[in-house]
């Protein structure tokens, strides 16, 4: 039995879904055999190789040229979409003859950054005498898309696709060739000149609708990218880098937020793909598969960075989100998930909740009030988050319906996740009247009830 049987075994017989990755640049390892692209005993010298074996080269030569005549079946097999039909069979066997439709698999990425694959995949791309070109441009991404989506569809039509998975700013707006021709400028190329001068996600998603006008085959649920914020680092924990670091959850919504970083631009990064899915292709939902604020598990910004992604993603309609990396069971890190998954230890959750209006003191702008509000409402329940960016402590009071009279606070920040005290609601007319009391540096949940 292979790990991605164990992964896909544990994770559907706790009642949790997998997002599998499927390979479409046409190879895949051909054994479990520890291999590489470049031998230096096969290919000669080369300007770097592994301290663990000194005949797994870098693929330049001593003069830091490119070395180039390498064969790709040195380390890997060529495979059609075939051989994932086979695979989805294989998936649907090992889960009882489950399907997509009856609790089988059902979400399938179209891949992993396509745009880097000339960098990632260099020894695949530049052996590989099918190709025209290392990088990958649009018509051979988008035949790719054809081919795989068009055979696992055909499969089990209630499969749920993503695609096409970009990882960078520079994915958005252009191709793989765009990039790789790139001058500083990844806005620019000739792959989208030729292409109606479109960024690349709007042209894939004029393509996908395009494709099921003419077919009835949707071949592409989710618009699928990745986020990182840039030029930030993912590990430090310095004041100037925490508050950085919680500035830059805005760039996913606000487009009044320059990015500091090189790119120099709103990103803006939910409307900007929400203008594009609903200008060439509505119906398409959005998927952010890839994302991350930080990595240490035990670092207070990064944990309050994605509690606040969290609560955007669920605000601004980003309908699937998969964080990266690994987070440590009892962690701080992990109290960003359990915020909303089990914040009393006793299953309270906010999974059914829908977003709720939160309305600002007037006058006060969001992006200068050192605390944010978001509400969820949850059947009867209404659940207010804060966050309190600021290293001093805050006051937030809250004006609510009268018939939430029962309130209970819940905690994160330095110490954990944490149940604590608080001010009873005070009824005054046709409102509750609440003050809560903000720690430094702190994301606040208070639970109303009736």
């Amino acid at each position: 039995m292979s790990i991605a049987d164990h992964v896909i075994l544990a994770n559907k017989s706790a009642g949790r879904d997998v997002l599998f990755t499927l390979p479409m640049l046409g190879w895949i390892p051909k054994d479990g055999e520890k291999r590489w692209a470049f031998s230096v005993k096969k290919y000669g010298a080369q300007q770097k190789t592994e301290p663990y074996d000194t005949d797994a080269g870098n693929g330049l030569k001593p003069s830091g040229e490119t070395l180039t005549g390498n064969d790709p079946e040195d380390t890997s097999m060529r495979i059609s979409p075939d051989w994932h039909v086979a695979w989805l069979a294989h998936m649907r066997e090992i889960l009882g003859g489950k399907t997509a439709a009856n609790g089988g698999m059902r979400f399938f990425a179209l891949d992993n950054e396509p745009d880097l694959w000339s960098s990632t995949h260099r020894d695949l791309r530049q052996g590989d005498a099918q190709l025209k070109t290392v990088a990958v441009g649009r018509d051979e991404l988008w035949g790719r898309t054809v081919a795989y989506a068009t055979a696992l569809k055909k499969a089990d039509p209630a499969l749920q696709i993503t695609g096409p998975v970009v990882g960078t700013w520079c994915g958005y707006f252009g191709s793989g060739e765009d990039i790789y021709d790139a001058d500083g400028d990844c806005k620019t190329g000739g792959d989208r000149t030729s292409h109606e001068g479109l960024p690349f996600l709007q042209w894939y998603l004029r393509q996908i609708c395009a494709h099921e006008k003419k077919t009835g085959l949707r071949l592409v649920d989710y618009l699928d990218v990745h986020y990182y914020p840039e030029d930030l680092d993912l590990r430090a924990e310095t004041a100037p880098v925490a508050r950085d670091r919680l500035e830059r959850v805005r760039a996913l919504y606000d487009a009044g937020f320059q990015d500091p970083s090189w790119i120099r631009d709103a990103v803006q990064l939910i409307p900007r793909l929400r203008g594009w899915i609903a200008a060439e292709c509505p119906g398409t939902k959005l998927a952010v598969t890839e994302y991350r604020f930080g990595y240490e598990n035990d670092s207070l910004s990064s944990t309050l960075a994605q509690a606040e992604a969290l609560l955007v993603f669920g605000r601004d309609g980003v309908d699937l989100a998969t964080t990266w990396g690994e987070i440590k069971s009892g962690g701080l890190y992990e109290g960003a998930f359990r915020l909303f998954l089990d914040y009393d230890g006793q299953g309270a959750n906010a999974r059914s909740g829908q977003s709720l209006r939160v309305e600002e003191p007037k006058g006060v702008k969001p992006e200068r009030d050192p605390v944010l509000s978001y509400a969820i409402g949850v059947e009867k329940r209404v659940l207010v988050y804060l966050l309190n960016k600021s290293p001093l402590p805050r006051t937030k009071r809250l004006a609510l319906d009268a018939g939430l009279s029962n309130a209970r606070q819940f905690v994160l920040d330095t110490t954990g996740l944490a149940k604590t005290k608080i001010e009873a609601p005070s009824l005054d007319g046709r409102v509750t009247s609440l003050s809560v009391s903000l720690p430094p540096a702190s994301m606040t949940l208070v639970e109303l009830t009736p």
